[in-house]
């Protein structure tokens, strides 16, 4: 069966191991060429993925390699998906809750400095869902999610009909329409040990009353993709708006900076509209996948933040402090690395008619220059990537006067532990705002608001309590990693 597959764990490889050499040994040894191999040059372990259970002894310099075979965890797809579906809506908030201020007990937080914010929206909320093309435990080409880890079984999906928790009907209907329509056809999905095949993933999408597919192949170039006629045949049976990306490598996902070709709907551009703000999203663009929150998130903001001129640190397309500044006399100072997300940002507040100003560039780069003409207070909101921002870059925020207060926006609040950390050696937590973002799961969306100390003899958080944090979260996430 094409799912059926062993994931081995190869320790103790010699020193100065090329991932060349180790595949032509493996190659040789097990006779077909029909398995995965994740090693990188000079390391230690490697994962290989064979369809065999059992293998032959690999001699590598004369030498058997010690390879051990992985356990692969069996879970109903609804409690990956969404672990928290047995738990009322009322105790998974009181979970989340306790989990955030438990976390961060160095800050010491009484229960009025703690707002738990639910979700308008707790089923079927999200906007934008990623599906894998694979194999079902019977060997069937099916579309669906992943129940375990690639690198346990990297053809396998399980039919997401039961992760009606965070997945709307429309989305799943889509997907049922898409296996009956592979259900009586072979040789379209792609398999990821064999290569044969050409359909990987789709990203289903609700952006305002549109529906748009991008349907990722695996074809070198999209002219490839385009001259395909069971490619184009099954992009037509997909509803409304369809975009074609192409990939062969090994990553299994679709970067939001991959082209994509139209091939079924009229051009049009895709808005959202958001706390009486209007914004063009692209179809790999990023935004939240719960809009139901989303606005809290903004609304918060805006009625929050105490002074005139916004300092939006990380702020891709520019949402946050346009939605902030609209309708006030607010200036906001946005800084982005990215070109394209500037383009977006300068066209959104032009669009919203809000006074905005946007550096391109490394903010560690631009931030001193801004902060040099800064007069009067200035608030910043630092909507970060998932695993924050760097020591320095807290240092220079925190270290300038005129910056009386700090928004800090994170999904992962377990990853953003140090700048948390450093933040609160300058700056007095005034509240935790935590929102609901993603129900039925583990996670959510925090909001940490900071105003500066007013004098610098204050203690900062202690010590031995951050450390205690610290090894905490360097343990969970061992045993994360662990298999």
């Amino acid at each position: 069966m094409e799912c059926n597959t062993t994931t081995w764990r190869i320790h103790n490889i010699k020193k100065q191991t090329k991932r060349e050499a180790l595949l032509k040994v493996i190659k040789e040894s097990l006779g077909h060429e029909n398995f995965t191999l994740s090693f990188r040059d000079y390391k230690r372990l490697a994962i290989l993925i064979t369809p065999e259970e059992t293998l032959p002894d690999i001699i590598f310099r004369n030498k058997a390699l010690d390879i051990r075979k992985l356990k692969r965890e069996e879970k109903a797809l609804k409690d990956i998906v969404t672990p928290l579906n047995t738990m009322s809506y009322e105790e998974q908030l009181e979970k989340k809750a306790k989990e955030v201020s438990d976390y961060y007990s160095f800050l010491q937080c009484t229960e009025g400095q703690i707002q738990m914010i639910q979700s308008p929206v707790q089923m079927g909320y999200r906007n934008k869902c990623e599906f894998t093309f694979g194999f079902s435990n019977e060997g069937k080409e099916m579309l669906g999610f992943r129940p375990t880890k690639f690198t346990s079984a990297p053809n396998l999906v399980a039919d997401p009909r039961e992760c009606v928790f965070n997945t709307s009907e429309e989305m799943l209907a889509v997907v049922e329409k898409i296996n009956g329509y592979l259900s009586d056809r072979s040789g379209y999905v792609f398999n990821r040990l064999t290569k044969g095949g050409f359909l990987r993933l789709l990203v289903l999408r609700r952006i305002g009353e549109h529906f748009i597919n991008i349907l990722q192949v695996n074809c070198e170039t999209m002219k490839e993709a385009l001259e395909n006629p069971l490619i184009m045949e099954f992009a037509q049976t997909l509803p409304e708006d369809v975009f074609i990306s192409c990939s062969t490598g090994v990553f299994d996902g679709i970067l939001r900076t991959a082209d994509v070709h139209q091939v079924k709907g009229a051009q049009k551009e895709y808005k959202v509209h958001l706390n009486g703000c209007v914004f063009q999203v692209f179809p790999l663009g990023f935004f939240q996948v719960n809009s139901s929150v989303a606005e809290i998130l903004t609304k918060t903001l805006q009625d929050s933040i105490q002074t005139d001129t916004l300092l939006d640190i990380c702020c891709g397309s520019g949402l946050l402090g346009i939605c902030i500044a609209k309708n006030t006399e607010k200036k906001v100072i946005g800084l982005e690395i990215s070109e394209e997300s500037i383009n977006d940002a300068k066209r959104n507040a032009k669009e919203n008619g809000v006074n905005a100003q946007y550096c391109c560039g490394s903010v560690e780069k631009t931030l001193p220059q801004v902060l040099s003409e800064i007069k009067g207070g200035a608030s910043a909101v630092i909507d970060p990537p998932r695993s924050g921002i760097t020591d320095k870059l807290v240092k220079a925020i925190t270290s300038n006067p005129e910056i009386s207060e700090i928004f800090y926006v994170s999904c992962s609040y377990t990853s953003v532990f140090s700048n948390i950390k450093n933040i609160a050696v300058h700056y007095t937590l005034q509240k935790i705002y935590i929102l609901d973002m993603f129900p039925y799961t583990k996670d959510v969306e925090c909001l940490f608001h900071f105003v500066r100390k007013e004098t610098s003899s204050e203690k900062a958080p202690e010590t031995a309590e951050i450390e205690r944090v610290e090894e905490t979260a360097e343990i969970e996430k061992a045993e994360e990693a662990a298999p």
